[in-house]
């Protein structure tokens, strides 16, 4: 996964002004920015979730959803913390972070 949304920010760069002249809030040009990189990337988490799943062979519906959801908060995630111009080192580190919280869960009969 990859984090377009500081991207998408810091390249606006000397053209600011325009995006700042444009009679649209700065509210719903955020919200453009997740929006779109939430459907850049959002098929490939899932793809790779269900292509992650039928290797490991998961079996239950509980299972399924939490294989499937994981990796969307992991994308909400980072859209949301490049959002806010965070480099790829404090990304890594609030990811890890939460894998570390979600490995103490025992969801269905997987362990995580």
């Amino acid at each position: 996964m990859s984090c377009l949304t500081g991207c998408t920010i810091s390249l606006e760069g000397r053209t600011l002004w325009q995006l700042k002249s444009l009679p649209v809030s700065g509210r719903d040009v955020f919200a453009a920015k997740v929006l779109l990189n939430l459907l850049l990337c959002a098929p490939v988490s899932l793809a790779v979730g269900v292509l992650a799943g039928v290797a490991v062979g998961v079996s239950g519906a509980l299972d399924w959803l939490w294989l499937l959801l994981t990796p969307c908060a992991y994308l909400v995630l980072i859209v949301l913390v490049g959002l806010l111009g965070a480099n790829s080192i404090v990304v890594l580190i609030a990811c890890a972070l939460v894998g570390l919280a979600a490995s103490k869960l025992k969801i269905g009969g997987m362990k995580l």
